[in-house]
């Protein structure tokens, strides 16, 4: 087997990440099969502005890194490309080379890169997870990274990537180091068959050492808040008879340093060939971190040395570390508990050489180096297999091909696109006007009325019904228009209304800022009339100003409607825009869905564009971003458009009869207009 690692080292080439690399590395070559590495280092790139820019346009999608990928692929021709860490210099964009190759992609996750922008799940000291579900602008809002610039860089890169759909449709097999881990990928939504959970491997020596001669008590690794070490040091300083040593660098170092009591030590970076010095010297060791830790090598490392291991209850620790027997386990900050387990331990040391003796038995069982070779050779080889009977029919191909196919794609139209709203208004009145056409008065129902009608309706008799949550809409829509025959102040999920009467509902903006969509959509199809029309107009997700409209906070979106789109009450009680939700069924995609599996014909569908239509400077600034992030996603997000609207018919019963026929003598009376 020929094996291509992808790794771009954003520290030094001696972290954890880096090691798993190199390891699987030799391991692969010792069990006879062919590897090589691509690999960017980023360390040193936040030392000046020009570095800090690179990184930010290479990190949203790096061309460079991606026709590269393809020659060495090309070249080359391997069987299997095992992705790491890719951010900032190489970026995603390689994946989109391998899957264009037809090379399967395996990518270990060592963090949680894939629902965390900033990696750890953490804000100021605290375990965060607002960004989880398509929420990547908290990392900017909250300002994750310390520093405004970099925090909205990371959002964007990770909704960028998310949005695309690099991770899930461009990774064949996601490795995650924790069943922990692994639920989360799930509840995000990826397939079960496409995460594998692979603990790493440890090398084990051969000796066993004797824990009743320990002389310190241990903690490994990087200097920095995830970690916790705080909690250790304030453990230290209440137990000034135990020695405590602290090997690793990181940001923090000269602040813990100065803060560390008198029996606290700090090594600073600790050579590979030395760590095994400084665990079997050691009683036991200490991890406190803060973060959702995944499988930290330094534990694995440490039960291989017969080393006990007290850590935090959080992430994937309590699957390697068995409370009570190959070590403790406290609440995470816990420092009382974590005072008493040192305590309890250090007093015991045949209890420290008991649990270590199990924690190596642990290793030599669960992290044996033929064991994870077997295991992650099968990985590679079901991911071969799989992408081998995947190769006749691109995922993403299959998703837009699907499209044309269905029952309300193929009896309808194609998405086309028109010249703005004007355009979009003449198309939809020339629907309504068939419809009317076979009666002298039709019933519209305006779902979602807010408050003001969007359509004219030159020599058309109508009986206009509006619904809405928004008290203050409908109040300014009765006061400023009096256009409605009825009002009804209701929530489309909930609201009562006859069935099979309405010949046109007309449902403008609303689908994207609410719940329970489907149920929505059906609570319409149940009051159109059968030959009567479904309009729906709704923003695309999968547009330029779609994508942005998701990952920026609602403060933006009022912000960009007054300024750039003109509209002087944006944002006041009754007046859009309103919080969005964007629910999966609200995209092309999912409303063709919809529409086939209840029996409905879709007429039109229509891309049109309005968001950025006034002229001036801020529009042309934001017409520029938008062709720009067009050209990033490699057109995937549209930008000659921002809306769709469709045109949906409910049938006519099977005998040809319109059930709007049969009904409507038996209508309610009412004075209709001709506008």
């Amino acid at each position: 087997m020929k094996l291509l690692q992808v790794y771009n080292d954003y520290r030094s080439n001696c972290g954890g990440e880096a090691t798993v690399v190199a390891l699987i590395d030799a391991l692969m070559k010792r069990r006879g099969h062919s590897t090589s590495l691509l690999m960017r280092t980023s360390k040193g790139l936040d030392s000046n502005f020009r570095g800090k820019l690179r990184a930010f346009a290479s990190g949203i999608y790096n061309w460079s890194a991606r026709r590269e990928m393809a020659r060495i692929l090309a070249a080359d021709r391997p069987d299997i490309v095992h992705v790491h860490n890719l951010y900032p210099l190489i970026s995603p964009s390689v994946l989109v080379a391998c899957r264009q190759a037809g090379v399967p992609v395996v990518m270990t996750s060592h963090n949680y890169m894939l629902t965390c922008p900033n990696v750890n799940h953490l804000y100021q000291g605290r375990i965060c997870e607002k960004c989880r579900g398509g929420r990547e602008y908290w990392c900017a809002v909250q300002n994750c990274r310390q520093n405004r610039a970099e925090s909205i860089a990371y959002a964007m890169r990770s909704a960028a990537a998310r949005k695309l759909r690099l991770f899930r449709d461009d990774v064949t097999t996601h490795i995650v180091l924790s069943e922990f881990a692994r639920r989360r990928l799930l509840e995000e939504g990826y397939d079960e068959d496409q995460v594998v959970a692979l603990p790493n491997m440890v090398d084990a020596p051969r000796h066993v050492v004797d824990r009743d001669a320990g002389d310190y008590v241990a903690f490994s690794g990087r200097m920095a808040p995830e970690k916790g070490i705080e909690v250790l040091l304030e453990a230290a300083a209440r137990l000034p008879d135990v020695p405590v040593r602290l090997a690793g660098d990181g940001p923090m170092l000269d602040k813990l340093r100065a803060a560390a009591p008198p029996n606290v030590t700090f090594l600073g970076r600790v050579n590979f060939d030395d760590m095994g010095t400084f665990y079997d010297r050691a009683r036991f060791l200490v991890v406190p971190s803060r973060w959702f830790e995944g499988c930290p090598l330094v534990v694995s490392e440490a039960m291989s040395r017969s080393l006990p291991v007290v850590a935090s209850r959080v992430g994937g620790l309590p699957e390697f570390v068995d409370d009570g027997a190959t070590g403790r386990l406290f609440e995470t900050g816990n420092v009382d508990e974590l005072t008493s387990h040192i305590r309890a331990l250090w007093d015991r040391p045949e209890l420290c050489q008991e649990m270590g003796a199990a924690g190596r038995e642990k290793a030599l069982r669960e992290y044996n180096e033929n064991d994870y070779y077997r295991r992650l050779f099968d990985i590679y080889e079901d991911a071969i297999s799989r992408n081998r009977e995947r190769s006749q029919e691109d995922p993403r191909a299959h998703r837009s091909t699907s499209d044309s196919t269905s029952r309300s794609a193929g009896q309808g139209k194609f998405l086309r696109l028109c010249d703005g709203p004007k355009a979009e208004a003449r198309m939809l009145v020339r629907h309504i006007r068939a419809v009317a056409a076979e009666r002298q008065e039709i019933a519209i129902l305006e779902a979602g009325c807010g408050n003001s009608w969007q359509l004219n309706l030159p020599g058309i008799r109508y009986h206009l019904t509006g619904v809405d949550l928004n008290q203050d809409a409908l109040a300014a829509r009765n006061q400023e228009h009096g256009d409605l025959h009825r009002s009804v102040h209701g929530d489309l999920r909930t609201v009562s209304l006859e069935a099979g009467q309405f010949d046109v509902v007309y449902n403008s903006f609303v689908l994207e800022h609410v719940t329970e969509v489907e149920r929505v959509l059906d609570n319409l199809h149940r009051w159109l009339a059968p030959g009567g029309i479904l309009i729906l107009r709704i923003p695309d997700p999968q547009s330029v100003y779609g994508m942005l409209s998701r990952v920026t906070p609602f403060w933006a979106h009022v912000q960009y409607k007054r300024h750039i789109s003109g509209y002087k009450n944006a944002g006041k009680p009754g007046y859009d825009p309103f919080p969005t939700v964007y629910e999966p069924l609200v995209c092309r995609e999912g409303i063709r869905r919809w529409a086939d599996s209840r029996g409905m014909i879709i007429r039109e569908e229509v891309g049109w564009n309005y968001a950025v239509a006034r002229p001036g400077l801020p529009s042309l600034v934001a017409r520029s971003g938008i062709r720009t992030l067009n050209l990033l996603s490699l057109g995937k997000l549209s930008a000659d458009h921002v809306n769709l609207t469709y045109v949906i018919e409910k049938p006519v019963d099977a005998d040809g009869r319109a059930e709007a026929d049969r009904h409507s003598d038996s209508r309610p009376a009412f004075a209709g207009h001709t506008a």
